[in-house]
């Protein structure tokens, strides 16, 4: 049995968060609500999300410029983008920023089912594993139950880059926090051993082939999904 489809819906109008919440949930779907991109970060930070509801009018931040960051950030993820915008230049922004549909306010429940049927059904295949960083237990755990035990540096590189902007982080900061809070003195050198340590651990235990990758000239990005716990 496939796990359900974990929807965030960012809207700022509280009522028609709760209605849609009550929609989806009724039909099988883990829905949180969001009131602007912020809040979204948040959920992203700390649980799978495989698709985004998203208003275009949002404060601080507008739907459009929301869907071009999550689609740099967040590949996999699907986005429904809904706006009471019904022109064609509106529509092929939507699309421009990332978008994977465009649907008009007021959404009707019929039509936004379908679409969620419809791009589940199309992420299916590209949906990857997904990682829980324990923080208890200081283990790296799938979706299947699977465990590895990590060091302490281990954990707390992973949780440096998993919170990082885009998930990448520079080589000094790293350094820095690591020899701060780690358990043991962080050189390069020791930096790109623990990297290269990690990622062995990581595909041997988990079958993961590179869980950091270098960014040259820079630092290392995370290449899994990755949620706290």
């Amino acid at each position: 049995m496939s796990a359900p489809i974990q929807i965030t819906l960012v809207e700022d109008n509280p009522l028609v968060v709760e209605e849609m919440c009550l929609l989806l949930e009724r039909h099988g779907y883990i829905v949180r609500g969001a009131d602007c991109g912020e809040q979204l970060n948040e959920i992203l930070r700390g649980s799978p999300v495989d698709i985004v509801i998203l208003d275009v009018n949002l404060p601080h931040e507008d739907g459009f410029s929301i869907a071009r960051r999550l689609r740099q950030s967040h590949p996999y993820v699907g986005i429904v983008m809904v706006t009471a915008r019904g022109r064609h230049s509106d529509r092929a922004e939507g699309y421009q920023s990332g978008a994977d549909v465009y649907i008009a306010k007021p959404v009707q429940p019929d039509e936004l089912l379908a679409v969620l049927a419809k791009l589940t059904a199309r992420l299916a295949p590209a949906r990857p594993s997904r990682f829980l960083l324990s923080r208890a237990q200081q283990r790296l755990v799938t979706d299947t139950g699977t465990q590895l035990d990590l060091t302490a540096s281990e954990y707390l590189l992973l949780e440096l880059l998993m919170l990082s902007v885009n998930q990448e982080a520079d080589i000094e900061f790293l350094r820095f926090r690591l020899n701060r809070d780690g358990d043991s003195e962080i050189s390069r050198e020791s930096l790109y051993v623990l990297v290269s340590r990690l990622r062995s651990k990581v595909a041997t235990a988990l079958g993961v082939s590179s869980c950091v990758s270098a960014i040259r000239g820079y630092g290392y990005k995370l290449n899994i999904p990755l949620s706290a716990g």
